[in-house]
């Protein structure tokens, strides 16, 4: 059985970005902990540490969650995907002082394949690339995943830039896939959303190409792989 090739990034690009993580999410949290202690002004000093702690739990039990439906798409990815095609988990990419972290990029012949990965579970809609998910019988806003997409794609463009000799052309595929078995409503987004592994590597075989010959996907990986 001939299946994608799995390699990894250095980690030194990873570290700065992860720092970045670390000092937004301590903002998030401080910003949680002014909201909680306004919504009990009495109590809220004395109740702190507890809803701190309740926090910290949430969080974790959030990237646990998270972690493994990047897990089981990477699977997906690695089994499903033929031997033409390199699969790179946790890719980070940079240009100039703008710096993405992509769930996965797989590069093939068709091109560079950006998956960005949510295990949500219950029913969501798009409108266009605002985000809503169901809750108490209507809908409220939430975080949109494929705006993230966007961003993405504009670094990676600049990033390209850095590998000489590749095609002119529109090769490049933001994805978001959606692990948790999510129920999926509206449409009109900028990237394409698939509710499962599945049905991502069906349209993954239905790209067109090849945009990339074997040398191009070897050196876009080997630049990638570098950080």
């Amino acid at each position: 059985m001939t299946v994608a090739r799995v390699v990894l990034q250095d980690g030194s690009l990873k570290v700065a970005h992860r720092q970045r993580v670390v000092v937004k999410a301590a903002r998030e949290k401080a910003e949680a902990m002014r909201g909680f202690r306004r919504s009990l002004p009495l109590l809220g000093l004395l109740l702190q540490p507890l809803a701190s702690v309740s926090y910290d739990l949430r969080d974790a039990r959030m990237r646990g969650v998270g972690r493994a439906g990047e897990s089981s798409v990477g699977y997906a990815l690695h089994y499903g995907l033929p031997a033409s095609w390199v699969v790179v988990p946790d890719a980070c990419f940079r240009a100039g002082d703008r710096v993405v972290q992509v769930d996965f990029a797989c590069v093939g012949p068709p091109g560079l394949v950006l998956v960005e990965v949510k295990n949500w579970h219950g029913a969501f809609m798009c409108r266009g690339d605002a985000w809503y998910r169901a809750y108490r019988g209507g809908w409220e806003p939430c975080p949109s995943p494929t705006g993230q997409s966007v961003r993405q794609v504009r670094v990676a463009i600049a990033w390209l830039k850095g590998v000489p000799g590749l095609p002119a052309g529109s090769w490049i595929y933001p994805v978001v896939v959606f692990a948790g078995g999510a129920r999926l409503y509206g449409g009109g987004c900028s990237v394409p959303c698939f509710a499962s592994s599945r049905d991502l590597l069906s349209e993954l075989r239905r790209l067109p190409g090849p945009a990339l010959s074997q040398g191009q996907v070897e050196a876009i990986v080997a630049r990638l792989c570098r950080g």
